[in-house]
């Protein structure tokens, strides 16, 4: 019998363009058009799942194929008119993957590899020419007299046509497929491990690329292959609009009329600062010395690095992100660069709507708590947030900008060089297929949107700003909208007024749309503003709209403190009766009363706030309106409960006062006039989310114990001498109502804290007893100064997060945090299902940006409670919960690193178009045992990684795996390997786990050692017929469910172990040794794959995650926890709680503990 020699390797799945972290287990780039199927088994380096059609270009005196990873015996043949002509090959990879047979009377091979199988062979080796960087030859290949040669000087005309077609295809291939490794592609914490250059599987093919093009010093295949390279990604969030009417002589027309009128108003705000300096707080007055500098740079484009090292630039990420805009404008036109950085999402990298916000939310909070309250200040934001506001439309031209300039840049390049029809036809179609295309006949319709009580201060301060949401259900029943004009009423304003003094813009950072099929469309496009002017085009309603008052308008204004609205939207569409825009969520509501059912019908199956929160809180709105009159009660009782309960006005004169000389009839000369204060007590505000008003609070107070104190007050006006007279106390009753905007409630979480509760915006408007025409405009502007004070300095002292424990997990700290309201079909009564939500982003390096508010609907955050049952739940976003948590506790494993987290099918039967994450294996486990041994080159036993899923159903998380149907012939191959596996090895020395040797080659064992681990000593003779027809199955799955510890608001998982059923069934023929030689295969199985399997301990650290849900009401307990879940989130339910209580201290045995919290 033979000794079985032999090598193990671990080989990498078949699949497109993956790349490995192991130079040995990279696969060879594929084609895929059209697909041709091969063996979607296989393993590379054997073979490729797809390869692609190839096509041999005739250039009258010579032929040309080109392909990204060649195999020779897909090469068509050649008509016998053309087999006289020089056929050139250039490729990435060239692969001899059987005999090979060519009419032609020469070939010339030019690629960075080639590969010859075993059975590769070339017929006539004498009229072939080979040149490449790198060649691999089976050992069992006949061919052993292939001579390639490395280009010192590329000459070949040729040659460099194939080499441009060749990035033709290439150019295609990164528009149109990820050739980058997606196996940290759902955990943005991996990516940012390691370089793109790196995981992107063309990166060899680029490296020859430019290679090749300076050997020949083809300045233009090297910018064109480094553009193409570095450049990755979409651009704009959705399709831009418009696009036939961009010219480059536009664009900069527009850019230079926006940079030349933002340089002026600049002036103004540095006038404005300087005069203000004695007014602010020196450190509040350098921060906004240096936002000023960075402001101005951000028009410029020049950014100094002074500037960018500061500290509070650094923690704004608009500066990076705008400065990035023009290196990456310089750079595209700079054919002698030798960046080599690959952008793989472009669109990542362009200023947002809430990088803009951010920088407004910094400079407000700099400017003082009580800023609106200061004329000059006040002034001060207000031109500065104009300011603000067309940068943002002066950054979005740059983006379009650097979109059509590379755009343009390529085409000019391929067009100079590449004549090649085939794959630039193939670009072309894509292009085109991408192009926007709407329907041909088109509707009129229309929309009215009455919006009652919008704070006439917004339009004042510069601005008024209204979201539309798909889901509104004032746009039924139309598909592809689109905007021709918009009429906006104000009442108590003249139309024509209005019409001729008030613009209207649609923001452009991302537009929605819909299509016939209910489904949500995104659009990019250039500014444009109402009413049209003659180049200026229809835009989709559902976006985020800006209406900008002149000072004309704005003077009229002053008069308002709340404005009644209607706006009156002008379409065109085409219309879809029963189209709504709606997301179908509503069903899960049969189960309000069964937490479970609840959770398992909203949630299973899915992935909650996957890559779109991190975590959201969300509260009941007549609950919080609970929690608030228990917080007026205690401030009430003498606790510092940290509201505005009692507000005191100074006097004010109730008409306008002079001095009348009455000396003549024995009096003096006195300035008597009528004088009147305010003192109140506010009773517990009621909170309410107009649902008519998107964004915006009302908070509705009523006055209790309040007096009116009247006076006359008599002043010599020839002494200055002041006498009150017979003053008067009356009773006063009546509401004040607030209507604030949610977006001037927003901030970091820092150690100053940068959160802001700006009420510069708000109407404050009173319906008091006391009516006097001419006091009470007077009263109410003292009461509503004197309101903002105490409101801002209270209030904003209790919006913080700043616990006092320092086991924080990266994951559930926050960092930034926003609010959003929901209260579809709300009347303020007792039956409103409105809910308070906060949108949180962490300091975890899986964690999103945030963004500002998406549609509610389509996040399914209109009904995400049993609300039955609970009133508040706290959810930890998908991709937290697998990337901090999850697979952190795999990575505690042998096999670091071989794991990644995937978006896979629903495991929920009832979801079957849903997508959930899931933990896999990275790569198929595959064993070569040596082509030696066997009999054919298809020596692999696989154990494919679909065969094994870590996910996580409602109540916990699951392993689960099966790979008894994997591999059909697996009884065949054991049968080839036990042939030569008579003679024995000794016993096994250092390892101890089959799995690992399996996965992780080389750590701990050797190859001998290897197989001995797996079979363990063998003496005797095994029949080869009882192996022939036998099974390998591995098979299990188990369940952890999550623990809560409420005390401690926190969540357990118990150490899981899988371990699975192993079975290997013999033939009928079959001896004592066959047996004795499975068994010990089994156990040897069964011991490995449960080390590598099995879940380590989770838990979170006591009050990390849930101690967010304190955000408003710091210092007290807000909600008691009940319920954990954990359907592809993990997510707490529970109740606000029904009394005034400080929070508790936390048990001992939430701060003392031995747990292995993930995350540090």
């Amino acid at each position: 019998m033979m000794k079985l020699v032999g090598w193990i390797t671990l080989l990498c799945w078949a699949g497109l363009a993956t790349a490995q972290l192991e130079d040995k287990c990279i696969c060879a780039p594929t084609d895929e058009h059209p697909e041709i199927p091969v063996d979607p088994k296989s393993a590379c380096p054997k073979g490729d799942a797809l390869a692609a059609q190839i096509e041999i270009e005739n250039y009258g005196d010579y032929l040309v194929a080109t392909s990204l990873n060649l195999r020779l015996s897909y090469l068509p043949t050649v008509d016998q008119q053309y087999q006289h002509l020089p056929l050139y090959i250039v490729a990435d990879t060239v692969r001899i993957d059987a005999p090979i047979s060519r009419d032609n009377q020469k070939i010339i091979v030019n690629a960075r590899k080639i590969h010859v199988s075993k059975h590769g062979l070339i017929d006539d080796l004498g009229k072939w020419t080979f040149y490449a960087e790198d060649i691999e030859i089976h050992p069992k290949s006949a061919i052993k007299n292939l001579i390639t040669s490395s280009k010192s000087k590329q000459d070949s005309n040729q040659e460099m046509l194939g080499l441009h077609q060749l990035l033709d295809f290439v150019e295609f291939k990164a528009v149109t497929t990820n050739t980058f490794d997606t196996r940290t592609g759902e955990c943005m914490g991996l990516d940012k491990q390691h370089s793109n250059y790196d995981l992107d599987s063309l990166s060899p093919t680029f490296a020859w690329l430019n290679k090749q093009g300076e050997l020949a010093q083809d300045s233009n295949l090297v910018w064109r292959s480094r553009l193409i390279q570095q450049y990755r990604g979409d651009i704009f969030e959705g399709k831009l609009l418009h696009k036939e009417t961009i010219s480059e002589t536009y664009l900069k027309t527009v850019r230079t009329r926006l940079i030349a009128d933002l340089e002026v108003k600049m002036s103004d705000i540095d006038s404005l600062l300087h005069s203000q300096r004695n007014s602010l707080v020196q450190r509040n007055l350098e921060n906004l010395n240096i936002l000023f500098q960075a402001t101005e740079q951000l028009i410029s484009g020049n950014f100094s690095e002074k500037i960018r090292e500061t500290p509070l630039i650094q923690e704004l990420e608009l500066f990076r992100a705008a400065r990035q805009v023009h290196l990456f404008l310089q750079d595209i036109h700079d054919s002698q660069s030798i960046k080599k950085k690959i952008q793989r999402n472009l669109k990542s990298f362009f200023p947002k709507e809430n990088d803009f916000q951010f920088l407004r939310v910094f400079i407000q909070s700099n400017l003082g708590k009580n800023y609106a309250l200061n004329h000059d200040l006040n002034l001060l934001a207000v031109k500065w947030m104009r300011i603000i506001d067309k940068a943002e439309e002066l950054y979005q031209v740059l983006n379009i900008q650097f979109e059509y300039e590379l755009e343009l840049l390529l085409d000019n390049l391929r067009a100079e060089k590449s004549q090649s029809k085939v794959y630039q036809n193939r670009l072309v179609e894509w292009k085109s297929s991408n192009q926007l295309k709407l329907p041909g006949t088109a509707s009129n319709t229309q929309s009215l949107i009455k919006l009652p009580t919008v704070p006439a201060q917004l339009f004042r301060n510069g601005r008024f700003d209204q979201r539309i949401w798909i889901s509104d259900q004032r746009f039924n029943d139309f598909a592809h909208v689109r905007v021709h004009d918009i009429v906006v009423n104000i009442a108590g304003i003249d139309d024509k007024i209005v019409r001729e003094h008030l613009k209207i813009v649609p923001l452009t950072s991302i537009m929605y749309d819909i299509d016939e099929n209910d489904k949500e469309l995104r659009y990019t496009s250039l500014p444009t503003s109402y009413p049209l002017a003659d180049n200026e085009k229809p835009v989709t309603p559902f976006t985020l709209w800006r209406f900008l008052p002149d000072q004309h308008l704005t003077d009229i204004l002053v008069q308002f403190e709340s404005l009644e609205m209607i706006i009156e939207f002008q379409m065109t569409g085409i219309h879809v009766p029963g189209l709504t825009g709606e997301i179908k969520s509503d069903d899960c509501q049969m189960f309000k009363d069964n937490p479970f059912e609840f959770t398992d019908c909203k949630f299973g199956g899915e992935s909650p706030f996957h890559n779109v929160y991190d975590i959201v809180s969300v509260m009941h709105l007549k609950e919080i309106n609970h929690l608030f009159a228990e917080k007026y009660k205690a401030q009430q009782a003498g606790e510092q409960a940290g509201v505005a309960t009692y507000i005191e006005t100074d006097f004010v004169t109730t008409g306008d006062g002079e001095c009348v000389d009455m000396t003549d009839i024995g009096g003096i000369n006195a300035n008597i006039t009528d004088q009147v204060k305010l003192v109140t007590t506010l009773n517990t505000p009621l909170m309410y989310f107009p649902p008519e008003l998107e964004g915006f609070m009302e908070l509705q107070y009523e006055l209790v114990d309040s007096v009116l104190t009247k006076k006359q007050q008599i002043e010599n006006c020839d002494t200055g001498a002041v006498i009150d007279k017979d003053p008067k106390y009356e009773p006063v009753t009546g509401m004040i109502k607030i209507t604030v905007p949610l977006s001037m409630i927003s901030g970091d979480v820092t150690d100053e804290g940068k959160v802001i509760l700006d009420l510069s915006e708000a109407a404050i408007e009173a319906d008091l007893s006391y009516t006097n025409i001419y006091g009470k405009p007077k009263l109410m502007a003292e009461f509503k100064y004197h309101f903002m004070n105490a409101f801002t300095s209270a209030e904003l002292a209790t919006i913080q997060y700043r616990p006092d424990y320092d086991n924080l997990s990266k994951f559930t700290a926050p960092k930034r945090f926003l609010f959003q309201t929901v209260c579809r079909g709300c009347q303020k009564g007792k039956d409103d299902e409105g809910y308070l939500i906060t949108l949180f982003e962490t300091h975890s390096d899986n964690g999103v940006q945030i963004s500002f508010p998406k549609d509610p609907e389509s996040q399914e955050l209109s009904h995400v409670l049993p609300s039955d049952v609970y009133t508040a739940g706290v959810y930890l976003g998908a991709h937290i919960t697998f990337c901090d948590i999850y697979l952190e506790s795999f990575q505690n494993s042998l096999i670091k690193e071989r794991y990644r987290v995937t978006l896979t099918n629903s495991f929920n039967d009832a979801k079957p178009h849903q997508r959930e994450l899931a933990i896999l294996y990275d790569k198929d486990f595959c064993i070569d045992f040596g082509e030696d041994l066997l009999v054919d080159d298809d020596g692999q036993l696989s154990i494919p990684q679909q065969s094994f899923y870590f996910y996580s159903p409602t109540r916990g998380a699951r392993s689960w795996m099966d790979n008894t149907d994997s591999e059909p012939k697996a009884g065949s191959k054991i049968a080839k390997l036990f042939r030569g596996f008579q003679d024995a090895f000794d016993q096994c020395n250092v390892c101890t786990s089959w799995w690992h040797w399996l996965v992780s080659l080389g750590i701990g064992c050797a190859i001998a050692d290897a197989f001995n681990c797996l079979f363990m000593y063998v003496s005797g003779n095994l029949h080869t017929s009882a192996w022939v027809d036998a099974t390998l199955a591995i098979y299990g799955e188990q369940l952890s469910n999550v623990t809560p510890d409420p005390e401690c608001l926190s969540f357990v998982f118990p150490p899981m172990d899988l371990t699975p059923t192993v079975d290997i069934k013999l033939g009928p023929n079959g001896g004592v040794d066959d047996r004795s030689t499975r068994d010990k295969a089994i156990r040897r199985i069964t011991k490995g794959s449960q080390e590598v399997l099995r879940l380590k301990h989770i838990a979170s650290p006591s009050i990390s995650l849930f101690a967010v849900v304190n955000l408003l009401f710091p210092g007290m307990k807000v909600i008691d926890a009940k319920e954990f879940y954990s359907p592809g989130t993990i997510l707490m339910y529970g109740n606000i709680v029904k009394d005034y209580e400080p929070m508790p201290n936390l048990p001992d045995h939430c701060l003392n503990t031995d747990q292995k919290y993930v995350g540090f």
